[in-house]
């Protein structure tokens, strides 16, 4: 091989990690840091042990040590490229053959990266067992004795993706590597399907996702192919147009806005990047339940609910409170804005619900299990929770600060957020229904109107739910308490009294807002509910109301 060509195929791994590291740090950081939020990794002895305890336990380990790291979305970016860049060099020597053909590994193994289940396991037991089959011996007793040896332990490391290994080394060892895994139930409480899938490569761990099937099956096809494969143009030529589809359609289907959408506001919401949230809505518009809610809870938090409410699609009250689903992404969202209404029992109890859908504790979660400890007094539950924070890497230094915080009252009381929190706490005792949720925020409302976010979605909920009765039932109560009156309650009232066959109060409606309803009626009754010239009005209660969403 030329000196030239070792340089360029360098030139190419090194390319694939600067655009692997752009395209993740650039375009999806979210879903870096949402994989962070889906563990807590300990630094104590006893966790380790732990994870040593299981078969793939020590690819676990060092799979979360890694993702652990993209709490800072630079470092996670920088990980992705070198662990995709490995992979790639890897098949590379494992083929032999036709360089470009090893970057197809790579390109599926980005793709596996954007399903939020797979784990880091996975992706560190492929890579511990390639470059376990690449150091082999040559042929003879010292390969037989150094795959026999290796099987067990690499199959203890990291779980049933020793078969890649038996099958890359010695095919026949494969009935070994299914022996170790036979034994290993008998010791191991785990139903024995969980330990053929792998007990930590899928968040589910009696689920099989295609692509951990996939592809080990592509990097042992190019291994056995490479022999009847040869450098040239043509090969050259049909290799990079298949790595090149593949690309695409992995791009296409596994980073596609919708499918993704729900974790890239969830993490909006975690920054509490409100301003984020509704530019990222004006430019696409949500509507699944979750990420309108994500856009609903920015408006309200930032005041412009009154105002903005029907600027974007709406999905009735579940666009507020997402009905309950065994979702961890939905139950954090959910939590999200009951913690921030002031009801933070039930906020405390989503925030439990999210851990348990995630199989594993959570650092996100189990920050708010302290917040809400500590809003409710109960300290020595919050200790329990800062001290296993203050074994983690990214939320150390949290835990320490907030340790100050315990058995204080007057520091509490004083805190900009829990002390407001306190604030809003419902004095007594009761039974909570999801679908009394808006009745819930007018009690909220009531006991101290500054809580100005129950407000607005006790008015919002009505009015979703296309009830104007109950909406004028509400608005009644809010302005006995406070001046409130933007425009989409303006428009909501002229609707009411309109069906009501009564004059509307002059001063509880602007003279636009009257002359804007006019015009509406004017369109609707000329030209019809499906008219072009309905558009101008695509953004008022009116609208929602006759028309739908």
């Amino acid at each position: 091989m030329k000196v030239t060509d070792i340089k360029g195929r360098f030139c190419l791994t090194l390319t694939l990690g600067m655009v692997a590291f752009l395209f993740w740090r650039c375009c999806f950081p979210y879903l870096l840091t949402y994989k962070e939020q889906c563990q807590l990794f300990l630094h104590s002895y006893d966790y380790f042990c732990l994870r040593l305890s299981l078969p793939g336990g020590l690819s676990r380990y060092v799979g979360e040590a890694l993702v652990q790291l993209y709490y800072w979305p630079t470092a996670g970016a920088v990980i992705v490229a070198a662990l995709l860049m490995v992979v790639q060099r890897l098949s590379w020597r494992l083929s032999g053959r036709l360089y470009t053909l090893s970057f197809l590994p790579a390109v599926l193994l980005c793709y596996a990266m954007s399903n939020a289940d797979l784990l880091p396991t996975y992706t560190v037991a492929l890579l511990t067992n390639m470059a376990a089959a690449l150091v082999k011996p040559g042929k003879g007793g010292w390969h037989w004795l150094y795959v026999l040896t290796v099987t067990p332990l690499l199959y203890w490391a990291t779980g049933p993706m020793v078969l890649l290994f038996s099958l890359l080394t010695l095919p026949l060892s494969a009935l070994w590597a299914v022996a170790c895994m036979l034994a290993s139930s008998l010791v191991v409480p785990y139903p024995p399907s969980w330990l053929w899938y792998g007990l930590d490569y899928c968040r589910y761990p009696e689920t099989m996702l295609p692509i951990m099937l996939i592809l080990p099956t592509v990097i042992l096809l190019l291994s056995w192919t490479a022999r009847w494969l040869h450098e040239g143009w043509l090969w050259t030529g049909i290799s990079t147009t298949l790595v090149g589809g593949v690309l695409l359609a992995c791009l296409l289907e596994g980073f596609g806005h919708e499918r993704l959408a729900p974790i890239a506001y969830d993490q909006l919401v975690r920054n509490e990047d409100w301003d984020g949230i509704i530019h990222l809505a004006e430019k696409h518009h949500p509507d699944q339940p979750q990420t309108v809610c994500a856009l609903n809870l920015a408006l309200a938090v930032t005041g412009q609910m009154g105002e903005r409410l029907f600027d974007f699609y709406q999905r009735g009250s579940e666009g507020l409170f997402p009905p309950f689903e065994h979702n961890s992404l939905k139950a954090a969202m959910t939590g999200e804005v009951y913690y921030r209404l002031g009801l933070v029992n039930i906020a405390q109890r989503f925030a439990f619900e999210a851990q348990e859908e995630l199989y594993s504790q959570s650092g996100r979660m189990m920050k708010r299990l302290v917040e809400t400890n500590l809003i409710n007094g109960q300290y020595d539950v919050a200790r329990k929770y800062l001290h296993l924070l203050q074994q983690s890497l990214c939320y150390r230094q949290w835990a320490e600060e907030t340790m100050a915080l315990l058995d204080s009252e007057d520091r509490i009381n004083s805190h900009p957020v829990y002390g407001r929190m306190r604030q809003y706490l419902w004095p007594d005792d009761f039974v909570f229904s999801d679908d009394e949720a808006d009745k819930f925020c007018g009690e909220l409302f009531v006991c101290n109107p500054r809580n100005t976010m129950a407000m607005q979605y006790l008015l919002a909920a009505p009015l979703l739910n296309r009830d104007v009765n109950r909406f004028m039932e509400y608005f009644g109560v809010v302005q006995q308490v406070a001046m409130y009156n933007p425009t989409v309650c303006q428009q909501a009232v002229i609707f009411a009294y309109n069906q009501a066959h009564q004059e509307v109060p002059q001063q509880l409606v602007s003279p636009m807002v009257l002359q804007q309803f006019d015009e509406f009626v004017d369109d609707y009754t000329r030209y019809g509910a499906d008219s072009p010239a309905m558009k101008r009005h695509w953004n008022t209660v009116w609208r929602y109301l006759t028309i739908g969403e």
